[in-house]
């Protein structure tokens, strides 16, 4: 089954967190349109990027000003450390101003090239598509990774990956 909403695009973007948006505002500003010329695809729910569970004492290392998708202003002082909650709205406001309407519950499986030309065959969970890039902007958090030492921690209390720090 091909996934018609998806295929044919020049650009399909694989997440939809800070890189896929600043992945996706570099293509906006060279000329391509959302939607038409390239999409994006998030295997979350809808609009629960990665920032969104996030635990809620979490800020950021850096300062706002370090933290920005070009072109898109952090709101507020430009010098504070923002939090998990101010990321993901910073994120969604950012995603509504460069148009793009990002295709939620779709995850990528796996591409391959066709033949020897240029057409790549990307696997998601909505189906087959076809399109000539694809760029995996999915980050380092994604999975958490567990070191195969902690069962034999002996620690008092309960020993938690931060993914399920509430």
């Amino acid at each position: 089954m091909m996934a018609r909403s998806l295929s044919h695009r020049r650009v399909i973007i694989v997440g939809a967190g800070h890189s896929g948006l600043a992945t996706a505002a570099a293509l906006r500003s060279s000329g391509l349109e959302p939607q038409k010329d390239f999409v994006i695809i998030d295997s979350a729910p809808p609009g629960q990027r990665s920032w969104a569970t996030r635990w809620q004492s979490m800020k950021l290392r850096s300062a706002a000003r370090h933290s920005v998708v070009r072109g898109f202003p952090f709101p507020g002082d430009e010098d504070r450390h923002p939090s998990a909650d101010e990321m993901s709205d910073y994120l969604s406001s950012v995603e509504k101003a460069i148009g793009v309407k990002t295709v939620w519950s779709t995850r990528a499986l796996g591409v391959n090239r066709l033949g020897d030309g240029s057409t790549l065959h990307l696997s998601t969970s909505a189906g087959e598509v076809q399109t000539r890039n694809v760029v995996c902007a999915t980050g380092a958090a994604a999975v958490p990774r567990i070191p195969g030492w902690r069962q034999e921690l002996a620690v008092p209390g309960v020993v938690l990956h931060s993914s399920q720090y509430l």
